[in-house]
C-alpha cells in the first residue's frame, strides 16, 4: 500500500500483548518509522 493512502498505524492491546514487537516489525516491513509511546 502506498505511503500516500496510509499515513498512521497505531497498535492497541493489553500490556504484554507483543504491540511493541508487532509494531517493530511492521515499521521495519513497510519501510516506516516505529515510534513506541508508553502512555
Amino acid at each position: 500500500m502506498p505511503k500516500e493512502n496510509l499515513r498512521h498505524v497505531t497498535l492497541v492491546g493489553h500490556m504484554g500483548s507483543g504491540k511493541s514487537t508487532i509494531g517493530s516489525l511492521l515499521g521495519k516491513l513497510m519501510n516506516y518509522d516505529h515510534a513506541d509511546l508508553d502512555v
